[in-house]
Order: structure tokens, then C-alpha cells, then sequence
């Protein structure tokens, strides 16, 4: 199950503080760590949208709780079986549950960089981004699963040669959609099925 809100901007202060009143003390105290106001909605807003997932799936048993693997990867303590992945930008809110391992990013389209696209494509990736008729586009889509991949295996960033290679995994399925007029970009890694 995929959950996307947009613009988490717009929510009102009234309605975060009761989203805020609704959800346990850690989660807001670890939402106030983030410096942009924005960010702090996203975060109260995804985890809210967690409760939410749960409930819709007919899973809810409890608020659900966080716990965090060696390099940040969030998993849930109180739902044995179930994975989640949480992405936030300053144009949405995504949120994945399912059974099996999963990772999801959100951007929005971001300004495209030369350098920082070599850093980080394979040559091949980097011919396609260039010649594409948007490479901002090309390029956050890119980089969206390359994230995706990264927060499926939860092992943090990797270095710049793996980060190249890190779409050639067969063991993954990726799936990717622009959202709201393709201003942004979602990718979902997924294990297969067996």
C-alpha cells in the first residue's frame, strides 16, 4: 500500500497540533529536530499516514512504534512481518507498507547538475540523462530510484561506484511515476516475489 499526500505545506499549525496530540511524544520530539517548518508537518503528517495505512490494511493494533536499524533504516517494532518506508519533499508526503522489504523516495524535480550526475550515474545513465528533452526530469527520476535501492537494503549511502551500479540489481523490482503534473517524481523498491 502507497499513501502520497501533497503539499504537506498547506496543512494548517491548528491541524498539526492535533495530529500532534494524537501521536506519541517521540515522534514529535523527533519531528522538532527538523530545521524547516515544512519539514516538522511532513514528518508528523508521515507518521500519521502510517497509523492511517495500518488502519485502512485492517492491521491497526496500537500506535504503531519505530525502532531504527544500524544505518537509520525505520522499521516497525510492534507489527512483526509488515516493512514501511517513509520519503518526504517539500511537495509531498509518501508513505509505503507491505509485507515484503521496501524502499521509497520522493523529490521534487530538482535543478539538473553536471557534476553531481557524474558523480553518481553510470555512463550509460548519464548518456540517457543528457539527451533526454528535460534532464532535471531524467535526472530526479534517476535518482529517485537510485534512493529507492538504497533505502530497500537500508545500509545508508553508498560510495560513488557502487551508487553507479546500484540500478543493475535483479533481485529488486523498481517501480516509478511522476506526481502532480511530473513537478514530482516517487520510485518504489520492492523485493520480488519468490
Amino acid at each position: 500500500m502507497v499513501c502520497f499526500f501533497v503539499f504537506p505545506d498547506s496543512i494548517s499549525d491548528d491541524t498539526v497540533a492535533l495530529l500532534e496530540s494524537i501521536i506519541p511524544d517521540w515522534r514529535v520530539r523527533e519531528a522538532s529536530f527538523f530545521l524547516r517548518k515544512s519539514d516538522r508537518k511532513a514528518s508528523v503528517l508521515a507518521y500519521f499516514m502510517v497509523a492511517a495505512g495500518l488502519k485502512a490494511m485492517g492491521l491497526y493494533n496500537g500506535m504503531p512504534q519505530f525502532g531504527y536499524g544500524e544505518f537509520g533504516k525505520p522499521y516497525l517494532m510492534n507489527y512483526d512481518g509488515l516493512e514501511f518506508n517513509i520519503s518526504h519533499c517539500r511537495g509531498g508526503v509518501a508513505v509505503c507498507l507491505d509485507s515484503r522489504s521496501i524502499g521509497l523516495d520522493v523529490e521534487d524535480t530538482l535543478p539538473f547538475d553536471m557534476e553531481l550526475a557524474r558523480a553518481v550515474c553510470s555512463d550509460r545513465e548519464l548518456a540517457e540523462v543528457v539527451s533526454s528533452e528535460s534532464p532535471s526530469e531524467a535526472f530526479t527520476c534517476l535518482w529517485t530510484r537510485k534512493e529507492a535501492v538504497m533505502k530497500y537494503y537500508g545500509t545508508g549511502m553508498c560510495d560513488g561506484d557502487r551508487l553507479k551500479r546500484i540500478l543493475c540489481d535483479d533481485s529488486v523490482e523498481l517501480r516509478s511515476c511522476r506526481i502532480d503534473g511530473g513537478r514530482m517524481f516517487l520510485s518504489l523498491c520492492i523485493g520480488k516475489c519468490k
